[in-house]
């Protein structure tokens, strides 16, 4: 979230055959510009199928649906 909603435009190759993006901070969106929507939908635009995980690691919101995701994902190997 601190470093902008444009990411996917400048660094398109970091989304394209990502599986999971996990968007973190999110306890500071109401203090930024960031938007969730440009962003997730710029990321979407490159790759459909992607995860967006929006997470806040300093609140522990959605820290469940990350790691469950990663079990899921260990479980599968």
């Amino acid at each position: 979230v601190s470093e902008g909603d444009d990411k996917p435009v400048k660094y398109p190759k970091a989304f394209v055959k990502t599986d999971l993006v996990v968007l973190n901070k999110t306890d500071m969106l109401r203090y930024s510009d960031f938007n969730i929507d440009f962003f997730s939908s710029k990321v979407r635009e490159l790759n459909p199928p992607v995860i967006i995980i929006p997470v806040s690691c300093k609140t522990g919101d959605n820290l469940k649906s990350w790691t469950e995701w990663i079990k899921k994902l260990l479980k599968s190997k």
